[in-house]
Formats: structure tokens, sequence, C-alpha cells
């Protein structure tokens, strides 16, 4: 018996890396079009996804043989601040009209919830999982290498991907003297979000690479080429937030070696990073400046789009920023409440995880929210892990500037997990 049960530990522990692993991945079954006015819109298709079934299998082999467990265990403050939000979201619920909008994310938020507490109960490798989530992105970054040479998006069912041609509207691209490039989406919906993941991904590598004293030279050398990749295909997404997120969590990584005096490989991995990036700007820089510079059409065309999304959420505050309207209840209160004339793809959230939290949930789900980040980043210096701050970082810079952590199954799954990431390695 005890052999089963220890078994059964070992199930459930890669049952969870596999839910890591599928969560970069789009496979999904849509069961429900939810429509504003006549038309379908892209936040109403509810959905069901390959890592909801993991989920679901973790959640019947605990239940079946490790619920006895939860008298002995002592529950730590990280996920009763999370248990508090999910409680926040709960009370919620009165304030929402668009019911069907409000139980789907909220049984997002449950789901997270659910993974942090057995979480409590299944001992978890660190190494393992951050092993399966840059598996999962590389995976995705040769596919957006193929993308990028041949300049389109071959549609995939069974990988979630939709078609997307570089010369059709609607596409991410950038435009210069030369013509339209298609900025690469990997199997994720938009190169922002791919942008994100490499990111967290090139950081879990540093990770592995900085804690993981029994690292030999081919794994080493091995890690060098992956994150060399990464920064590559990072390039090709040309996404400005993970850059930035990128650029501050290096410059941070980079003070925590100096003040730790850990300066083994520190000078090999800084020029090898300089130059990739020298070498992609010499390559791409006439592309990098449209982006940077934001002169082009497209460019200004996005910065319009993203003032008219801000206005919308100022305007919606003006009443309803302490209860909130209702959790992914955003979009139907615009369309309902304040602009119900706009294109159906218009009908955006707010590029920004805070102000969208505290249309949603009001100020006390922001603040409950804020504080999962900010507690855990207290908790890691105490333990002086610094280096496992970075990742929660980089989700707290991209949302001043998109709202995938929020909006995305696999975006909160991943900023409910990142807290708990600890140096076990």
């Amino acid at each position: 018996m005890k052999k089963i049960f220890t078994n059964i530990n070992k199930v459930i522990e890669y049952l969870i890396y596999i839910f890591v692993f599928l969560l970069a991945f789009q496979t999904r079954y849509i069961f429900r079009y939810l429509t504003l006015g006549a038309n379908e819109f892209e936040y109403g298709k509810l959905s069901i996804y390959a890592s909801d079934i993991i989920f679901a299998l973790i959640v019947f082999l605990f239940l079946c043989f490790k619920i006895k467990q939860i008298k002995t265990i002592k529950l730590d403050k990280q996920f009763l601040i999370c248990f508090l939000f999910l409680l926040i979201c709960s009370i919620n619920y009165f304030f929402a009209s668009n019911l069907e909008m409000y139980f789907y994310y909220f049984l997002r938020i449950i789901e997270c919830v659910a993974i942090l507490f057995i979480l409590q109960f299944v001992k978890i490798d660190f190494k393992k999982l951050f092993i399966f989530f840059i598996t999962s992105i590389v995976f995705h970054g040769i596919i957006g290498i193929f993308q990028f040479i041949n300049q389109n998006i071959e549609p995939n069912k069974y990988l979630g991907i939709a078609q997307h041609l570089s010369s059709a509207g609607g596409t991410s691209v950038l435009e210069n003297c030369s013509g339209r490039f298609l900025r690469i989406y990997g199997g994720f919906t938009h190169p922002n979000v791919f942008g994100g993941f490499i990111v967290i991904a090139i950081i879990f590598l540093l990770i592995l690479f900085f804690t993981d004293n029994n690292l030999n030279k081919k794994t080493r050398f091995s890690y060098f080429l992956i994150s060399g990749f990464l920064l590559e295909v990072l390039f090709l997404t040309f996404s400005r937030s993970a850059f930035f997120a990128l650029l501050i969590c290096l410059f941070l990584l980079f003070i925590f070696q100096i003040l730790k005096k850990s300066y083994k490989n520190l000078l090999v991995i800084s020029l090898f990073i300089f130059i990739i990036c020298f070498i992609n700007i010499f390559i791409f820089k006439d592309l990098i400046y449209s982006r940077v510079l934001q002169e082009d059409r497209l460019e200004l065309k996005s910065i319009s789009e993203r003032s008219i999304l801000n206005n919308q959420a100022y305007k919606l505050l003006e009443n309803n920023w302490v209860s909130g309207v209702g959790l992914g209840n955003y979009i139907p209160h615009i369309y309902e409440n304040i602009n119900s004339k706009l294109d159906v793809w218009d009908y955006q959230p707010v590029h920004n995880v805070y102000l969208l939290i505290l249309s949603e949930l009001g100020i006390w789900g922001l603040i409950c929210y804020l504080l999962i980040f900010i507690y855990a980043i207290f908790n890691k210096i105490k333990q002086k892990n610094y280096l496992f701050i970075l990742p929660i970082l980089i989700i707290l810079i991209i949302n001043f500037f998109d709202h995938y952590f929020w909006t995305s199954h696999s975006g909160i799954a991943l900023s409910f997990l990142t807290p708990y990431f600890n140096n076990n390695i």
C-alpha cells in the first residue's frame, strides 16, 4: 500500500510537469460561442484546453488517494493569499451581468488555486518543471523559425494554430520600404504572448545555469545553445514589452551575481548575449528602428488603439472602481454601457492587467492580486532566493503593457504558479 501511495505521488508530480508543458499549447475544444449583439468575439469563445484535461486527471488522483492528508498539512501563507483572492472573485458574482463569462473565468481561478493547493501535498522538483516548460517553448520556437522563413502561418487544429498570412489584414506584421514582414507567433495567439513566454523560459534557463552546482560541461554548453536559440526567436517576435522585461531582469540578474561575488561565467554569458543582440540589430535594423521609433502607419495605429482602450477603461472605472463590473465582464460591459457601435474585433481588454483587474474586481481584488506577488518577492528576499524574483518581475512588468497574463488560460495559470517557484535545484 505504501508503495502504491508513493507511486501516486510520482504520477501526480509528473502530471503537473505535463500540465506546465501544455500551458504553451492552444489546443482546445470550443464548447460555447458568446456574442456581442449578433457577432461572435474572440474572448467569448469558451474553451476546454489540453492542459485542462491533465488538470482534471490530477484532481481525480488527488481526491482518490491524497485527500486524507488534508488534516496533516499546514497551508502556507502564499496559498492563503491566493485563496483570499478566490473568495473576492466569488463575492464578485453579485456584480457580474454576464454570468457565462463570469463562471468561465471563475473556473479558471479555481483551477489555479486548486493546483496550488495540491502543491501543498506533492513535492515538485522545480528543475524538472523548468525543463518541461523550456522544452515546450523551444518546440514553439522551432515552429516560429519556419513561420518567419515562409512568411506565413499554416493552420493546425491539433496545435490550436490559426492561419496568418503576412499579406492579410489582422496579421501582426512590421512594415518598411521593403514590404510587410511577419512577426512570428509560434503556437500562440499573438507574437507578444509568445515573446512573454520566451522571456520567462530564458530566465528559467539562466536560473538553472547559476543555481545548479551539478552541471557538467556538456549540459552548460546545451544551456548556452538553447538560450541563444530562444533569444533569436525572441527577436523575431519583435515584442517590445518582452524585450523591456528581459533587459530589466538581465540587469538585476547581473547585480545579484555581483553582490554574491559569483563572477563565474558571468562575463561569458554577458558577451554571448551581447553578440546575439548585436548580430540581430545589424540584420534587422530597419525593422527594429520602425518598431522602436513608432513612426510607421501600423505603429501609429497600434498607439491609437491602445489609447482608445485606456480611455474606455477610465470611463468604466468612474462608477465601478470599488466593486468592479464582474470577473470576465469587461468587454460585455464596454459593449453594453459605453460603446456598442465598434467593429467586433475592436472589442478588446485594456492592455494593462492592473486596470483590467481594477475594472472587473474593484480595488480590493487588485490589492489582493498585487499582494500575491509582493508577498512572494519579500519571502524570496528573506530566503535569499533572489534569482527566483526575476520570473515574478517579468509578469509584473509585462502586465503594464498587455493583458494575456490575466485573460489567457496559460497566462493566468503561469501567473499563479510563478510565485511558488523556489530554489530546490
